[in-house]
């Protein structure tokens, strides 16, 4: 017979490759892990992984159990919400996944009082760079939701808006465009541009600057918006960046927004979750909290400054 435990264990050492990591994402012993997929394997009667070394892969039949048993642990876990909602409680495990600039700038204030109200609910933040490890975290259910700048995305997952951002172009005060009342399209191209290196948001910055007319001279790339904006600062080069990200270095003269003449550069800050015939009740609530606290701009100010106090703490 078929447990949780058996599936768990199965989608553990699926993800980690190795039965030692898996057991320390389980809080768990190898010796346990190891009797746990024996039992399994025996129950279905075909091998899960191969193994070479102490690494492990799947199997054929082991890519098809992944399959039904992330359903399967994640349909249990859309009942244990139902159930607690009919309770007329919002409690369990939530997992949200953030972008490094958005979980910096825009979410410390939501998160903070969202734990606030929902007390029961046992939210775990995952940051990463790249936004396509957030939608790998998606398809394997092991995050429920993740936030992030709008960028092309899986169309497994369903994404809805959370609140609408502005892409600015900044450079340094001692910038040549930066004294400019606005600067034609022609003459930035003619300027070296910092790039970022994570691929999905750099093609919509290049997108947006194809668009108003620049033709973007890259010399450099930062791993992540503050990387960017320090090799900004450091004369390298002008760039695009989200507007909130760079709130404090504008109001402080650290940096410079150039006023291109071209329509502003618009987009959103959004949040996916895996495409289901329901929605988790615990999901849909942390949505719409989220929302409503980045709709209020004292809010979300209040936020970008407690992360900057934090940083200048450090």
């Amino acid at each position: 017979m078929i447990t949780y435990h058996q599936l768990r264990t199965f989608l553990a050492v699926a993800r980690a490759g190795n039965l030692t990591r898996a057991a320390r994402e389980l809080s768990s012993s190898q010796p346990t892990v190891s009797l746990q997929l024996r039992a399994l394997r025996k129950s279905l009667g075909a091998p899960l992984f191969e193994g070479h070394g102490s690494e492990f892969r799947l199997t054929p039949a082991g890519e098809k159990l992944r399959r039904y048993a992330e359903d399967a642990l994640a349909g249990l876990s859309l009942l244990q919400q139902e159930l607690e909602a009919l309770k007329g409680s919002v409690a369990g495990p939530l997992h949200v996944g953030a972008t490094f600039s958005v979980s910096r700038y825009l979410l410390p204030s939501a998160l903070y009082r969202f734990r606030e109200q929902f007390s029961d609910v046992q939210l775990q933040l995952h940051v990463d760079v790249p936004p396509e490890h957030l939608f790998d975290g998606l398809l394997a259910n092991s995050l429920d939701v993740a936030c992030y700048v709008r960028v092309r995305t899986p169309p497994e997952l369903t994404v809805e808006s959370l609140c609408g951002e502005e892409l600015a172009v900044v450079a340094s005060p001692q910038h040549p465009l930066a004294g400019r009342r606005r600067v034609p399209p022609e003459d930035l191209s003619a300027h070296p541009f910092v790039a970022s290196a994570v691929m999905l948001f750099r093609e919509v910055v290049e997108n947006r600057l194809s668009e108003a007319g620049v033709k973007p001279m890259v010399v450099a790339e930062g791993p992540h918006h503050d990387a960017v904006k320090k090799l900004v600062e450091r004369r390298v080069g002008y760039s695009v960046l989200i507007k909130s990200s760079v709130a404090d270095e504008l109001a402080r003269g650290r940096l410079v927004a150039l006023k291109l003449d071209a329509p502003p550069f618009l987009t959103d800050v959004v949040i996916a979750y895996r495409s289901r015939p329901v929605i988790s009740p615990l999901v849909r609530e942390f949505i719409e909290f989220v929302r409503a606290e980045l709709a209020q701009p004292r809010r979300r100010a209040a936020s970008s400054g407690a992360n900057r106090r934090q940083a200048s703490g450090r």
